[in-house]
């Protein structure tokens, strides 16, 4: 996804994107086995697409943008599929460019690494096929007008362009008040919009977008609350101890909101946005927590622990602890995210129950309208 931090002490913060807001060095490749699995819920929508998408023949090449990468690992799988089915609907003459975009600050090392060297990336056995990098957000025109053939974003866009307003008391909007929960609805609508409008320009005529995301179920309720809460709770005990500044804390919100089906459908739905999208297919499935049934086999609730604790730390530390003070050393930073990492390793230890997180996933593939012909 897209942003960037504004300087601490700044009353509005830009987030980090899927990418900015991940830790690196490839600690996100290594712990985000949650997000690859819900990923590989979209792939169905995706062989359909390709199945179905107008495909470049010829010297001209097809382009797949993989929106919010991250670090690579779970990009592997749905390039991997796109690129041969796509392949079988062309001439090996015909070039197919992956294009990975994220924010500057994303780890592209990691993830160039990973894909010239894993034995599953995409590039192994497709000819003819490349690897590109776009360093920008994905609620910017990254790409020319009909240039795209395909697109790809999975568990990315419920990062936020910005932070719109502080959250008191708590990390996420979500279990905040009606006036903050508000302004990030507002701000996640407004992200949502732009993000489709650009890709409405950027994709060719009969060019299709998969979007796999999470969602919330009919009450509004992602399933994570009590997550949430858990990772609000060691900031608040650091605040009490001196460890953290209270404003500090106060700069310390996440920076997404997680959409209902109506508010990722309404805009595709009404026309109010472009006439040039359609929507052809929205639903949601029901996803397991992950890394519940390991626990519930072994009962080994240390192990568990460290576990969710890696996997909370890879999309969490960096947007938290961009709220610290500027005069804060990088040795600081590192002692006081350690402290904060250990107690919600703690808190989960003590009871693994409130870490399960059973999410809801919206699964939406949009397609841009086919160039109308005139016959004379």
């Amino acid at each position: 996804m897209s942003g960037s931090n504004l300087a601490p002490g700044s009353s509005q913060r830009t987030a980090a994107s899927a990418d900015a807001v991940m830790k690196g060095h490839g600690f996100y490749n290594e712990h985000s086995r949650p997000q690859q699995k819900a990923d590989s819920l979209g792939l169905p929508l995706l062989e359909r697409a390709v199945g179905e998408m107008t495909v470049p023949q010829g010297a001209e090449p097809a382009t797949v943008a993989d929106l919010g990468a991250a670090q690579g690992r779970n990009s592997l799988e749905p390039m991997r599929l796109a690129l041969e089915k796509m392949r079988r609907r062309t001439a090996v003459s015909t070039p197919i460019v992956v294009v990975h975009t994220d924010l500057p600050q994303n780890d592209f090392g990691s993830l160039f690494a990973l894909v010239e060297r894993s034995p599953e990336s995409y590039l192994r056995g497709v000819e003819n096929a490349f690897a590109l990098a776009a360093g920008k957000s994905f609620y910017e025109r990254i790409f020319p007008d009909g240039f795209l053939s395909l697109g790809w974003t999975a568990i990315s866009v419920h990062w936020l362009s910005k932070v719109p307003c502080s959250i008191p008391d708590h990390v996420y909007a979500q279990r905040a008040g009606q006036r903050v929960r508000k302004a990030y609805a507002e701000q996640a609508s407004e992200d949502w919009r732009r993000f489709l409008g650009h890709r409405a320009r950027e994709l060719r005529p009969g060019g299709e977008l998969i979007v796999v995301a999470v969602t919330t179920d009919d009450t509004g309720s992602t399933g994570g609350e009590s997550l949430m809460d858990l990772t609000n709770e060691p900031l608040l005990a650091m605040v009490d101890a001196g460890f953290i500044r209270p404003e500090e804390y106060g700069r310390m919100n996440m920076p997404a909101y997680h959409r209902t089906m109506e508010e990722f459908t309404e805009p595709l739905r009404s026309g109010t946005l472009t006439e040039d999208l359609t929507l052809k297919e929205a639903t949601k499935a029901k996803f397991s927590d992950q890394l519940w049934p390991e626990y519930e086999q072994r009962r080994d609730a240390s192990t568990f622990a460290g576990s969710y604790t890696e996997f909370m730390r890879a999309f969490t530390e960096a947007p938290l602890f961009a709220g610290l003070d500027a005069d804060r050393t990088p040795a600081d930073r590192e002692r006081l995210a350690n402290e904060y990492f250990e107690r919600m390793r703690s808190l989960i230890e003590a009871n693994p129950e409130r870490a399960r997180w059973d999410w809801q996933v919206a699964l939406l593939r949009v397609a841009k309208k086919r160039a109308s012909v005139s016959i004379y």
